[in-house]
């Protein structure tokens, strides 16, 4: 358990230096609970790149984090599962929480990468607290466990639909960018015509995001040319555009 006061211990769920496996603080505030769990793809993932030398990294996982209070989730891919990258990870989702006002309290994860060193030193340093469920006892994470099974369900429907669609261009390889869109719609959409959706509850607004700003999974996309971008002459019934997958 990370060196801290007691008291600060107790209000998030943890008494002294003993941690208290079957009680989780309720989340009020977007930032006052994070459940974390990793992910693992047997299929290696293609790196999107705009420039530069193609590389030959692969997106081999992710670390998934769950907002107790809202319901938002954020994706984080990884090309290596070590110690070093889970903190990267780490420290880009506190990066987005804070562009967005919130700021991270508490985590809540299994053993693993969560227990290593470097990870409770970043813990300690940022002066937050962190539970684990009990070895073995996966249901205690049921939060983020929950949230990964429901994001590959949806990524596999999104996938396979565009497979069939657009054989040719779409494979499983492009799996975990279909898992960030499956995370990027269910943040963005509402459950039911009563209900707001996670992004509206974690920013505190009335504000509702648009529907017809959400593109579908895959589709294609036309982009004009370097020479019809310049405004430079071409050949009458020259292609002016390159096909693209969203």
């Amino acid at each position: 358990m990370i060196n801290m006061e007691p008291r600060q211990l107790e209000n998030h769920g943890v008494k002294g230096n003993k941690l208290n496996r079957s009680h989780v603080k309720k989340a009020v505030n977007p930032g006052d609970v994070v459940s974390v769990d990793k992910l693992e793809y047997s299929i290696p993932e293609f790196i999107g790149q705009i420039t530069g030398k193609l590389t030959r990294q692969r997106i081999i996982g992710s670390t998934v984090y769950v907002f107790h209070a809202s319901g938002l989730s954020y994706v984080y891919h990884q090309t290596l599962m070590t110690s070093e990258e889970t903190v990267k990870s780490k420290l880009a989702f506190e990066k987005y929480a804070v562009t967005h006002g919130v700021h991270i309290k508490y985590y809540h994860a299994d053993h693993g990468r969560f227990k290593d060193n470097l990870f409770m030193k970043s813990i300690e340093d940022e002066r937050q607290a962190i539970s684990f469920g009990g070895v073995g006892a996966h249901h205690q994470n049921g939060v983020a466990k929950e949230r990964i099974g429901d994001l590959q369900r949806r990524a596999t429907t999104l996938l396979l639909h565009a497979q069939r669609r657009w054989p040719d261009a779409i494979n499983s390889h492009l799996w975990t960018y279909a898992i960030r869109a499956a995370n990027d719609y269910r943040n963005y959409t509402t459950a039911n015509t009563q209900d707001i959706c996670p992004m509206t509850r974690f920013c505190k607004t009335s504000s509702i995001p648009s529907f017809q700003n959400q593109h579908h999974f895959r589709c294609p996309t036309y982009v004009l040319k370097k020479e019809s971008q310049h405004k430079k002459k071409m050949r009458k019934w020259t292609d002016r555009t390159k096909v693209g997958i969203n």
